[in-house]
């Protein structure tokens, strides 16, 4: 793990990080998912491999629950399985409505939005209960979004999401990947963004 930048916006710490997601300690991780929230490839299939098959079993209940599938620009929060000593929860955000289909930039600043939205109904419930969380690149797999455009959707959807909503309850956010090329994106796209 190592870090790469640091930035604020308003009260929001920003970090971007070189490393595995599912080694982070905070309180929730994002899962860049499909609609059917099958964790079969990529990141989702690293955190299932981590957090445990109950994890893709608990968010294919709560996505039968609405229907049987969760819509691009919604979330759904569930627990971190195996990961809860680090991690409380993973939410997973939908940047394509099939397993390995293209996704879009609008379909990541949707996904982002959809994230901060469930944090915020989260906190609402239970006070504070996310004050960290941390993205992967989305869309950049089985999506095939070039990596700075994916990483300049993601810095645009939380810019948007900050400037539009009143009460932001998140201290930190971390966007973090494994691929050192990748997580230099997030930091060019910061930098093109914020300062």
């Amino acid at each position: 793990m190592s870090k790469i930048f640091e930035t604020n916006y308003n009260e929001t710490k920003i970090l971007v990080i070189h490393g595995s997601i599912i080694e982070l300690e905070v309180d929730a991780i994002v899962n860049a998912a499909n609609s059917f929230m099958e964790m079969g490839g990529g990141v989702a299939k690293v955190i299932k491999n981590a957090a445990g098959q109950e994890v893709e079993d608990e968010a294919i209940k709560l996505v039968k629950q609405m229907g049987g599938q969760c819509p691009i620009g919604k979330a759904i929060l569930t627990s971190a399985g195996k990961l809860k000593s680090r991690i409380k929860f993973i939410i997973h955000a939908p940047t394509m409505t099939k397993p390995v289909e293209p996704s879009s930039l609008n379909r990541i600043k949707s996904a982002v939005r959809g994230v901060m939205q469930r944090v915020y109904e989260s906190n609402l419930k239970d006070q504070g209960i996310i004050k960290s969380i941390a993205f992967p690149a989305m869309g950049t797999g089985a999506g095939k979004m070039p990596r700075n455009k994916a990483a300049q959707a993601i810095v645009d959807g939380l810019i948007n999401y900050f400037n539009t909503t009143v009460n932001i309850s998140v201290e930190l956010i971390i966007l973090c990947d494994i691929n050192e090329e990748q997580a230099i994106a997030f930091k060019d796209a910061l930098i093109n963004s914020i300062n």
